[in-house]
């Protein structure tokens, strides 16, 4: 066994078992004959009873999962052994799945097991997690994990060119309402890696999964009401080694359709959003961090946004355009009352600007790229506390940058200029009165 070497002494040490690393007990399957009669194993409609992993290891050196010798001869002919690729699909387990792992050197014995849930679904079968008495001592005592649902299912592929390789093909995780596919390759050889992955969570209400939350916890959250729908997707760009110390190089999305959120007694009556990111772990300022579409509504307000996030490390440069409009007649009854006076009219925003996180200073502010317009239109304001009024029908204040100024022969880098439209203006303020038209 993995632990002949042992003395009698350290042995004693091992817990009952140590040299079995998989058990089964029970198994039944079908086999699909078209797929055997070519050379392959295809195995569908699984059933395992009495199935246990057992991972113990003494120290870095002495383990029972290190299964595959290494040889000290020269390397067998692969034309001499053929093995057969295998193909597991659709299992089920039947009662209860050990998981235990134990390391002598670290103190270390914990055990989860998957049992058998009463939930009745119509995909995936479903299961509950059960830990054991020394993890569910490290969780508060108002966290039980018991009553979350795990359901599993999909193919398991293994081919014999590759015996320490495994595929995940349509591999479906669902943790409570939150339900993933996984498609995956992985190579157990020194050092395991990761070489293909992509993770699909499918659309789920987060107000849902809060339900997941203790009830303790939950009462430290604000009251959330929503018919939220959330979707993501992570996409591994390169081969990831488990034993790199960097994260890895991955495309991240996340979509939510349009839909209302309401947190306490503040209410977006419309909230949408696209958005991904290139986060690259070999060197984080290659990152890239894009909003390709973000809508928010209020009442009487409304804010579009588009942009990106490069150089994220060294000096984050930012690009992005905002659209904005307020009917301060329609803002919320919350704001209006706030404000000692009246407001009507509309005041809109369109701008598109570019910077560096350095040109934000009194020195690098002219670098900004600013381009856009706001706007005041039918504005009334009536503020009698204060002793203020002001109406404009229209009000234009044009942003821009211009590049090509030149003063005595030098041309500076840019320069923010601004220029005001209006069509019929009054203000009074504290005994001073201005009119134009």
């Amino acid at each position: 066994g993995a632990f002949d070497g042992l003395s009698q002494q350290e042995l004693a040490k091992m817990p009952a078992g140590s040299d079995t690393l998989v058990k089964i007990d029970n198994f039944s399957a079908g086999v699909n004959i078209p797929e055997l009669l070519v050379g392959k194993i295809m195995l569908y409609d699984i059933n395992l009873g009495g199935a246990a992993v057992n991972v113990v290891s003494y120290n870095d050196e002495i383990c029972n999962y290190d299964i595959f010798a290494k040889s000290e001869t020269q390397e067998v002919d692969s034309a001499q052994v053929s093995l057969p690729d295998i193909s597991l699909n659709k299992f089920r387990i039947a009662g209860g799945f050990p998981i235990r792992y134990v390391s002598v050197a670290d103190s270390v014995d914990v055990k989860i097991s998957l049992m058998e849930s009463d939930l009745i679904t119509e995909g995936e079968p479903s299961y509950r997690l059960a830990l054991d008495s020394s993890l569910d001592a490290l969780l508060p005592p108002d966290i039980s994990v018991d009553s979350i649902n795990v359901g599993l299912g999909g193919s398991v592929e293994w081919s014999s060119e590759e015996p320490l390789a495994l595929a995940l093909t349509d591999f479906r995780v669902n943790i409570g309402p939150v339900m993933s596919v996984i498609a995956a390759a992985m190579d157990f050889n020194d050092p395991p890696c990761i070489k293909q992955l992509t993770v699909d969570i499918e659309q789920f209400s987060p107000v849902e999964a809060l339900g997941m939350v203790p009830e303790k916890m939950k009462e430290s959250l604000p009251v959330i009401e929503s018919d939220m729908k959330v979707a993501a997707r992570a996409k591994l760009l390169q081969p990831y080694s488990l034993a790199d110390t960097l994260l890895p190089v991955m495309d991240v999305a996340v979509v939510v359709p349009e839909c209302s959120l309401t947190i306490d007694k503040y209410r977006i009556t419309a909230l949408e959003l696209d958005a991904d990111a290139m986060i690259d772990g070999s060197d984080i300022n290659k990152s890239q961090f894009t909003v390709k579409k973000l809508r928010a509504e209020i009442d009487g307000v409304r804010v579009d946004f588009d942009g990106s996030v490069t150089s994220v490390a060294d000096n984050p440069f930012v690009a992005g355009r905002v659209k904005a409009i307020a009917r301060l007649a329609g803002l919320p009854e919350s704001v209006k009352s706030s404000i000692p006076g009246t407001l009507k009219g509309t005041v809109s925003m369109d701008a598109s600007t570019r910077f560096h996180q350095s040109d934000l200073s009194l020195k690098g502010f002219h670098k900004i790229f600013l381009d856009g317009s706001l706007r005041l239109e039918d504005m009334d304001v009536s503020v009698p506390d204060w002793d203020v009024e002001l109406f404009t029908r229209s009000t234009v204040v044009d942003l821009g940058t211009n590049n090509k100024f030149v003063s005595d022969a030098s041309r500076v880098d840019s320069l923010l200029t601004a220029s005001l439209k209006i069509d019929t203006i009054s203000f009074s303020a504290a005994g001073l009165s201005v009119a134009a038209k």
